[in-house]
């Protein structure tokens, strides 16, 4: 279906109205919150097309993040220290309120999470369209824990619509840096996603490794959007990403193993005296 600007403005409401009631006073903007919309040659999937989008938490054009990033398009929702907006237009693609959510919003820097949000995603005319990659990322640094050190979970969660195909991955990196890809990283992509145009789809992943208490590091992850050329294709998603200690039972399950390890040790121990 073609969006009439109704439609457009009709989804821009509902984001807004989902989110009035986190927009309050918040602290100073934390420079390295970061969005980025890369667009890449269907023939090469590899080959980026033209110039990425990089939007900066709170910067207009021209604002430098904190590893350097320059900002390309202005933050839309400035003054609104962890939350990034963009709407506008990347090649084949029309982008209608893509959101970006982190801290300070979503709490402090204990709180490790990172959400994302694409309203609309769609081939604009002429029609029908030409086939596109589309490749958004988000990232935050400065994520810590304070006191904990030891095994922590990477969890991934997207859920949305698509006319195309649809792959999501998170990233872990003790390093700190924005965009950082080296430490964990969690992965989903859905074989059937797309199959059917307009089908939903939903997915979860997850992945292990340790942190030190104090130690600071960064979150990030990546959605990457083909359609194939379809008059009118479309996709929405919402993604999450976050790190948290594993549950009771996920340590639980460590401690069984130790444990055991232990009783079969003590028990070789037995058969050979």
């Amino acid at each position: 279906m073609k969006l009439s600007n109704g439609t457009r403005e009709h989804f821009i409401a509902i984001a807004a109205a989902a989110l009035v009631g986190a927009l309050c006073l918040a602290p100073a903007a934390d420079a390295a919150f970061v969005l980025r919309l890369t667009q890449y040659d269907p023939d090469n999937p590899d080959q980026v097309v033209g110039t990425p989008v990089v939007v900066v938490d709170e910067g207009a054009i021209g604002a430098v993040s904190d590893s350097g990033l320059l900002a390309t398009a202005a933050d839309e929702e400035t003054g609104v220290p962890g939350r990034l907006y963009y709407d506008g237009q990347l090649g084949p693609f029309d982008l209608l309120i893509t959101n970006g959510l982190s801290k300070p919003l979503l709490g402090d820097n204990t709180r490790k999470r990172i959400d994302m949000f694409s309203g609309v995603i769609s081939n604009v005319g002429p029609y029908p369209g030409p086939p596109g990659i589309l490749e958004l990322e988000m990232t935050d640094t400065d994520f810590v824990y304070d006191t904990y050190s030891g095994m922590v979970k990477l969890t991934s969660n997207i859920g949305g619509a698509t006319d195309g195909t649809v792959t999501a991955q998170s990233f872990f990196d003790r390093a700190n840096q924005e965009f950082g890809m080296d430490d964990i990283t969690s992965g989903l992509q859905g074989p059937d996603w797309g199959t059917i145009p307009g089908s939903a789809f939903a997915g979860y992943a997850q992945a292990f490794g340790d942190i030190v208490a104090g130690v600071p590091f960064s979150i990030s992850h990546r959605v990457r959007v083909e359609h194939s050329g379809q008059a009118f294709a479309s996709t929405t998603f919402n993604f999450v990403t976050q790190v948290h200690t594993p549950e009771p039972a996920t340590f639980a399950v460590w401690g069984g193993l130790g444990l055991l390890g232990l009783c079969c040790y003590a028990r070789r121990r037995r058969a050979h005296r």
